[in-house]
């Protein structure tokens, strides 16, 4: 595994990969954000979702 300082940029902000990378690592469902750097990761399967969409989600169970 090439680690992820090494791959560029997972996110449109680089300061804020970590949040994916912690996510991944910890095998995380989704990762909640309103923060637009967040909800297009590059590298990732992640799914990410936003607090409202967090909530539709719930609500639909």
């Amino acid at each position: 595994m090439i680690p992820p300082e090494q791959q560029g940029s997972i996110t449109d902000d680089p300061n804020e990969d970590y949040l994916v990378v912690l996510a991944e690592a910890v095998g995380a469902e989704a990762l909640v954000s309103g923060d637009p750097h967040h909800t297009t990761p590059r590298r990732t399967g992640l799914r990410v979702v936003t607090p409202r969409g967090l909530l539709d989600d719930l609500h639909a169970r």
